[in-house]
């Protein structure tokens, strides 16, 4: 009696010689399994994908079995099902090697025992489900090491690092090949036992580029077979620094705490100078109004109290926004009065105000601006206070006689001042924090100028406000120092401001309709074409357009629209006014922050002969009118 084939799919039975390929499929059929037949090693290689172990004789009349086992394990579907050569005829050593080698698991001569065969088949059947298994656990093993939020590595015996995943790199920030790492890795492990648990290390790796990182691990190490080890790391560096920024919070508050006890003693002191301040204008205004109901007819006592009054006040106050300049500074709420400014004006004001200093200590001051005007967007007072701090530092830390420069000029799209000196210089390691609160203090060793060093973070403070940046510079203590103030460009600028576009002698006058929802935009816009010599009409919406467009006594040449109206796109507006037999001979130029050629397709699209991308320099705007419309004959 032979056992039971422990399979769940045919057995394929290949076997010319009807004879022998009978008995085998007895054999099987007895076994308990269902048999698949085949009498060539084509058709046997057709039919072996579905089957879970496959009897092949070897002498086959189109291929033989050696072939028929090789091409079945280059395949690409049940490339490892077990193959058993059983063959009539007697196998030679050096077949059985050349069998192996094509792939074979075994092989048997016939007649073959029943117990024999089904004993090979289903050994090999144990061995192939052995090894699928152990090709699954890796297959999870590689992925959980692959993918686990934990740093691993295996360590063999010797300390060799065996394999470690991508997050203990990610952790070390380098290849866990790399020295320092493998010693890194050395260090856990001497500290922490076997199969102990090593808890918080708090490593410093010195990274490749020579900086130093600083680490807080949770490691563990398990022990493996043959002194091999499996260490386990956490990195707790982020759960460290909320626990540090924690401490530091706690030390902020006893500071703050502190600072607050200090600041109540200091209270009253304020509060009376406050009151000192107030009062000095509050009494002669108090004296004027009373003399205004003593005397309400005497003209000249009624102008000379009301000139009291008006100077008290401005005094008053000046007092009051000096006080909220120093507290909206401090907290960075300074409020700009923004308007078009030449920057030609802001340093001549500048130049005005330090003069006297530059004058006393004898320095040369060197001013070089260009002659068109240079125009941002800025509050004129702030951008003077600005260069005018800056100017007074050169003047202040250079020795007398010294050499001062101030230049204008335009650069990348922007507004450059630069002030320079050839004073005493600053540290360079000094520049980074030249801008902060009271790096003034530390500028000099005998502090002869004093002083808190409010001015330059004061001016950090507005230069930013304006969209801009300040920098600083100095080769050394001695050599002089380098402040350069950048400031962008004005999009737009009001007719005080642009004096570099005269109308030109050729030049048409133009009838425009400019459309824009942005009401200041469009008003300057609309001033500097009139001061160019055009008619400007101003509508802020499509609707209003529309409207302005079917005036009777309507003359317009050029549209200029926005597109991003409300209610209807500016390239509705001008399909929509292209539309109308009066105006589609008129010029179409379209005004948009969008600038890509996707964008200025769909302006072309829509019929705009321009396609101007915000913010638009008033002399560009002006050329395009030039270009879109024929000068008069």
């Amino acid at each position: 009696m032979i056992g039971e084939i422990q399979v769940d799919r045919p057995i394929l039975v290949v076997d010319d010689n009807n004879s022998t390929r009978y008995s085998t499929v007895r054999i099987l059929r007895a076994a308990g399994v269902q048999v698949l037949e085949a009498v060539t090693g084509q058709e046997g290689i057709a039919l072996a994908a579905g089957c879970d172990a496959v009897v092949l004789d070897v002498n086959l009349p189109d291929l033989d079995g050696f072939e028929v086992c090789r091409r079945l394990r280059e395949g690409t579907v049940n490339t490892r099902v077990p193959v058993i050569h059983l063959t009539a005829q007697r196998m030679r050593d050096e077949d059985k090697i050349r069998g192996l080698e094509s792939g074979a698991d075994a092989y048997l001569t016939h007649p073959v025992d029943p117990g024999v065969l089904v004993a090979t088949i289903n050994a090999l059947r144990r061995a192939r489900t052995a090894e699928y298994s152990e090709q699954i656990s890796r297959a999870r093993f590689e992925a959980m090491f692959r993918t686990a939020p934990v740093g691993i590595a295996m360590v063999a015996a010797d300390g060799a690092i065996v394999e470690s995943n991508a997050e203990l790199h990610r952790m070390l920030g380098t290849d866990v090949g790399a020295p320092e790492v493998a010693g890194l890795i050395g260090e856990l492990l001497a500290q922490c036992g076997q199969g102990a648990a090593l808890g918080t290390y708090a490593p410093v790796l010195t990274m490749p580029a020579g900086s130093a990182r600083p680490l807080h691990l949770d490691c563990r190490v398990a022990a493996l077979d043959e002194g091999a080890r499996l260490l386990l790391v956490v990195d707790v560096t982020h759960r460290r620094q909320l626990e540090e920024a924690q401490e530091r919070l706690l030390a902020s508050e006893r500071e703050a705490r502190r600072q607050a006890e200090e600041a109540s003693r200091t209270k009253d002191s304020f509060l009376a100078l406050l009151s000192h301040e107030l009062r000095n204008p509050l009494a002669p205004i108090s004296s004027a109004a009373r003399l205004l109901q003593m005397a309400p007819n005497d003209a000249a006592m009624v102008g000379r109290a009301g000139a009291v009054i008006t100077r008290q006040v401005g005094h008053m106050k000046e007092l009051v926004d000096d006080l909220m300049d120093v507290s909206r500074v401090t907290r960075g709420l300074v409020e700009l009065e923004r308007g078009p400014v030449a920057l030609q004006s802001v340093l001549e004001a500048a130049v005005e105000q330090v003069r006297p200093l530059i004058d006393t200590r004898g320095h040369a001051l060197q001013v070089e601006v260009p002659d068109a005007p240079v125009v941002v967007d800025g509050d004129r007072t702030r951008l003077v206070q600005v260069i005018a701090n800056l100017l007074n530092n050169a003047a202040k830390y250079t020795p007398p006689g010294g050499q001062l420069r101030l230049t204008l000029a335009e650069k990348a799209g922007g507004a450059e001042v630069v002030v320079a000196d050839s004073g005493v210089g600053m540290p360079i390691a000094l520049l980074p924090q030249v801008f902060d609160l009271f790096t003034q203090a530390e500028r000099t060793s005998d502090r002869a100028q004093g002083g808190l060093g409010v001015g330059l973070a004061l001016v950090r403070s507005l230069v930013l406000l304006h969209g801009g940046r300040v920098t600083a510079a100095s080769p050394g203590e001695g050599l002089g120092s380098t402040f350069t103030v950048s400031l962008p460009l004005s999009a737009h600028a009001t007719g005080a401001a642009v004096v570099d576009t005269p109308p030109r002698a050729d030049r048409r006058p133009l009838s425009v309709l400019l459309v824009d929802d942005n009401i200041d935009g469009a008003a300057t816009l609309a001033d500097v074409l009139r001061l160019a010599g055009h008619r400007v009409q101003l509508a802020h919406d499509a609707a209003s357009a529309l409207d302005a467009s079917q005036a009777p006594d309507a003359t317009f040449d050029v549209f200029v629209l926005d597109i991003g109206l409300p209610g209807m796109t500016g390239h509705e507006l001008a399909e929509t006014l292209k539309a109308m037999p009066r105006w589609r001979a008129a010029a179409y130029i379209a005004l948009t922050g969008y600038g890509q050629p996707g964008d200025r397709e769909t302006s072309r699209a829509a019929g705009f002969d321009r396609h101007l991308v915000k913010p638009v320099r008033e002399s560009e705007l002006l050329a395009t009118l030039d270009a879109v419309t024929r000068p008069a004959a």
